[in-house]
């Protein structure tokens, strides 16, 4: 955490020293390159195309980012193109975990092809053992939807039967209580098997956001 508050100090310090207006907040971003930017005040879009150099000039060590609930067919595609799309993660540590060892298996020879046809040099490993994935890592993505699409269907059912419509089940609402009371034990749990716990993302989280 200490190395994370130096990177991000650093870089606030670099953008007094340019003239920009200092940020809200900071994002780490993966893939897709940055098209707009803007915060609460004032912002200088020239100067703002300095920020990418900045962000680059203090980007922290290699790290091992690990993705539990790997085997997505739906997230984990796409997070390995963007990773291996994104220079300043040449080098890192990709660990996949999951479950399921056949959807495991199939994410892995896919994410070897993707990191191939890159030609990054990433690192890409597999583990069904969850303390393993979290051995040494620094990041922790999931991808997990705790008992699966079966369980979730009745988040959407039992609201509807009564009259809830949701436009989304998964976060927010009825639907979304469910689903939180099943997930987060299990979160809870990784974190606690992750003693050097630092930052977690969650995509349905940022999905609601």
């Amino acid at each position: 955490m200490e190395h994370f508050d130096s990177s991000i100090k650093n870089i606030v310090s670099e953008i007094k020293k340019r003239g920009l207006p200092e940020p809200a907040f900071v994002i780490g971003r993966t893939g897709a390159n940055i098209e707009m930017l803007e915060n609460t005040g004032g912002f200088d879009y020239t100067a703002a195309s300095s920020l990418p150099e900045i962000a680059r000039k203090f980007h922290m060590k290699k790290r091992k980012i690990t993705l539990i609930g790997g085997g997505s067919l739906e997230w984990t595609p796409k997070f390995l193109v963007d990773f291996a799309l994104t220079n300043e993660l040449k080098g890192s540590h990709i660990c996949l975990h999951d479950i399921d060892e056949k959807a495991l298996n199939l994410m892995y020879r896919l994410g070897k092809k993707i990191i191939k046809e890159a030609g990054n040099d990433f690192y890409l490993s597999s583990t069904t053992s969850l303390e393993e994935a979290l051995e040494d890592t620094n990041y922790v993505i999931l991808f997990i939807s705790t008992g699966g699409l079966a369980t979730m269907r009745h988040d959407l059912e039992i609201p509807s039967k009564y009259g809830i419509y949701q436009s989304v089940g998964d976060t927010v609402g009825p639907g979304g209580l469910s689903r939180a009371l099943r997930n987060i034990p299990v979160v809870v749990g990784i974190a606690k098997k992750w003693n050097t716990c630092v930052r977690m993302l969650g995509s349905s989280i940022t999905l609601t956001l």
